[in-house]
């Protein structure tokens, strides 16, 4: 098994740690360049193959996922699972789903161990029961720092495949799109964009951003300005890290379907020091930006979650319809925002850095002809589980 092959797996396993499985992946994708990959290694990657190839997306004009989910018609027939239930089939792929979840969260938590986490990490995970399997989750903020604390430790650059939309007459466009690469700046302490001097692995972060005219107030004018140029600009002052943890915060730490594993209990040997809780500044929720905001790649406390979580409340992350694109499946529609949203994070995989940068080159070639209704007519695939 090659590097490019490794690369290019993306398990779909329902867990929203996408992030997580892009960070070990590039690991095995080096690794396999230096020598032999062992028989777990391999047994994780077989299981990665079989979630990509069961995967289905529906993505919109402008690559941005607009659903997904898991089709157990895919599963590849070596398996010998084609005339098989529906029942043995989704069996079948929650072992699998629970095989990549686990081995990815060990594998973070043996290379993460200078991370000071508020709490145990046994006493963090939950798990999603899914056909009599468990597949392990730990809250999304503790995920997505742990993925940075992995990826700046390892020299892992970040890809940034960045792009904004606008709406005119109900109807959204594509005002712009770049991708940039982050590298970890050990002097400065924080990620810093730089110009993509050679081709290698990197962490792919799909983000967007969406601009509607008249609407910027709702989110306090964080990254609304009315021009794409503008809008780089503005996003070039900020922290990557903290605009990737920003989108953590607001987001809820577990699947609405996780629930708690018997590990997961408050212990007093795992509450912060009251000391700890002064190490990060007072978030500035006065300001348009959360540029002043500090924390440490280091240490994930409960204080600089509350803060961050309140930031996002702040911009608006937290509201009714804070999302690009919803599906009503009842009434077959596909419904866009009709406000501003100041970005959010669409998709983390691994590529490399030619590779984003020639997929938003065409999608830039390509931007003329593309445009998106606010409302348009969804028809959901029939799929063997939902």
């Amino acid at each position: 098994m090659n590097s490019t092959q490794i690369l290019q797996y993306d398990p779909l396993v329902s867990d929203s740690a996408c992030h997580t499985r892009a960070a070990y992946l590039i690991y095995l994708s080096r690794k396999s360049r230096a020598g032999n990959l062992s028989k777990e290694e391999l047994g994780y990657l077989e299981a990665c193959n079989i979630l990509t190839k069961t995967q289905f997306r529906k993505y919109d004009a402008f690559g941005i996922i607009v659903d997904e989910r898991t089709d157990t018609n895919k599963i590849p027939s070596e398996y010998g699972l084609a005339s098989a239930s529906n029942t043995k089939k989704n069996t079948f792929l929650a072992q699998k789903k629970s095989e990549v979840a686990k081995t990815t969260l060990d594998f973070l938590q043996e290379n993460c161990k200078e991370l000071t986490l508020y709490a145990e990490f046994d006493a963090l995970r939950y798990q999603i029961p899914t056909m009599k399997h468990y597949t392990p989750v730990v809250p999304l903020y503790v995920s997505a720092k742990m993925m940075l604390h992995y990826s700046a430790k390892q020299a892992i650059p970040i890809m940034v495949n960045l792009k904004r939309l606008t709406m005119v007459d109900e109807q959204f466009f594509l005002d712009g799109a770049a991708s940039i690469v982050h590298r970890f700046d050990s002097e400065k302490g924080k990620f810093i964009q730089e110009e993509v001097k050679d081709d290698q692995e990197a962490i792919a972060i799909d983000m967007v951003s969406c601009y509607v005219k008249n609407t910027e107030k709702e989110v306090n004018g964080f990254l609304t300005t009315s021009t794409f140029q503008a809008f780089m600009q503005e996003f070039g002052k900020e922290d990557l890290a903290m605009l990737i943890l920003l989108c953590a915060a607001g987001h809820p730490p577990y699947p609405a379907s996780a629930e708690p594993t018997k590990s997961t209990k408050p212990s007093s040997a795992t509450e912060e020091k009251s000391a700890d809780k002064q190490t990060i500044a007072p978030a500035d929720t006065e300001s348009n930006s959360p540029a002043k905001f500090q924390f440490d790649l280091n240490r994930c406390t409960e204080n600089e979650i509350k803060q961050l979580s309140a930031l996002a409340r702040h911009y608006g992350f937290f509201r009714e319809g804070a999302q690009y694109a919803k599906i009503d499946n009842k009434n077959k529609k596909l419904t866009r925002t009709n406000t501003c949203l100041p970005f959010y994070v669409d998709h983390v995989y691994a590529s490399t850095l030619k590779s984003c940068q020639e997929k938003t080159a065409l999608l830039l070639a390509q931007r003329d002809n593309l445009k998106a209704a606010r409302e348009e007519t969804y028809d959901p695939p029939k799929l063997g589980s939902k």
